[in-house]
């Protein structure tokens, strides 16, 4: 009589526990908080936290694969499931390349606490204004866009006659950690 393959019930538990999703949210919700504070971040950490987490993503696939063996092999017959196989690791890749972004964003933050502040007056580019209010400006020749407060002033005036006055503190491989920021009248 032939043996039915084992299913993975491992991943199927963890994609629907409702903790999993919890503990992610509080990772993301952390991660967008702490990395608004960081500045001039060198392109390759991005590029090299995306290639960590799709090599550890890739990694437990290929766990999961050789433990569950004859389970996947009939699964991958499957285009849907491939295609869909794919794009679950590009997202779980994705995601756990912002998780991976915290330890980074608290390093910045303790090595900048050793440095001075310095202060920077950048150039402000554009003013949104709805239910987020975001100010976008230039600093160091790089365009970025953080969260800020207006309060009640108009976007045309804050375009016409403000520029964004920032302190910051150095810190790893010449990224800044924002201690204030402010809008100050030319």
């Amino acid at each position: 009589m032939k043996q039915k393959p084992k299913k993975d019930r491992f991943v199927f538990k963890l994609l629907n526990s409702r903790k999993f999703y919890l503990v992610v949210l509080v990772f993301i919700l952390w991660y967008l908080f702490q990395s608004c504070r960081v500045l001039n971040e060198p392109a390759y950490f991005f590029v090299s936290r995306l290639g960590i987490a799709l090599v550890l993503i890739i990694s437990f696939c290929l766990n999961r694969y050789r433990k569950f063996e004859t389970y996947y092999a009939r699964k991958i017959k499957d285009k849907v499931y491939v295609a869909a196989l794919i794009i679950e690791i590009a997202f779980y890749s994705l995601l756990f390349s912002f998780i991976l972004d915290i330890p980074f964003n608290i390093l910045v933050k303790t090595f900048a606490k050793e440095n001075k502040i310095e202060s920077f007056d950048c150039r402000i580019t554009n003013v949104e204004q709805g239910k987020y209010d975001y100010i976008h400006f230039v600093f160091l020749d790089r365009k970025y866009s953080r969260p800020f407060d207006f309060g009640s002033q108009d976007r045309k005036e804050i375009l016409a006659n403000d520029y964004l006055h920032i302190e910051a503190r150095r810190s790893l491989l010449n990224t800044y950690y924002i201690e204030s920021m402010e809008l100050v009248e030319k």
